[in-house]
């Protein structure tokens, strides 16, 4: 169980998610979370079309205020999202990206994609599927 001493602080903006009290605060953190995870490993334009569509300005839908189960939701799949993409080999000490791989990017770019893609399926607002959703399902290797 988690303590004060042994709480996952990697990646996860925790204090943003425990704050959040809209839906379109969840869609945010959500949307940092996946643009942060593909950005170590996808191409530059393959990252751009990702933040490009997770920068969008929420409708009054995603205004409503977020049920405490809607917050909790949201947490456990971001746990989940980092269980298996926090878990991916990162090189130490950073190397500076090659242009080659800055055009071409790294395989496991797809997974993590297929992932994120899952993430937003799961607890994403109906604006968050239809923006950073659609973008991430026309990316991901798996079959629809």
């Amino acid at each position: 169980m988690w303590d004060v001493d042994h709480f996952p602080t990697g990646y996860i903006p925790w204090p943003l998610i425990i704050r959040a009290r809209f839906e379109f605060e969840l869609d945010a953190v959500v949307s940092s979370v996946i643009v942060e995870s593909v950005r170590d490993f996808a191409s530059d334009s393959t990252v751009e079309k990702i933040a490009r569509s997770a920068s969008f300005a929420p409708d009054d839908e995603s205004r409503s205020k977020a049920e405490p189960k809607q917050v909790l939701a949201t947490m456990s799949a971001i746990a989940d999202y980092f269980d298996w993409c926090g878990t991916v080999p990162r090189r130490w000490p950073p190397r500076p990206r090659t242009p080659w791989f800055s055009e071409l990017g790294d395989p496991i770019a797809t997974l993590v994609i297929d992932r994120a893609l899952s993430l937003v399926e799961d607890v994403g607002s109906s604006s968050l599927k239809q923006n950073l959703g659609n973008t991430l399902g026309g990316l991901a290797s798996r079959d629809r």
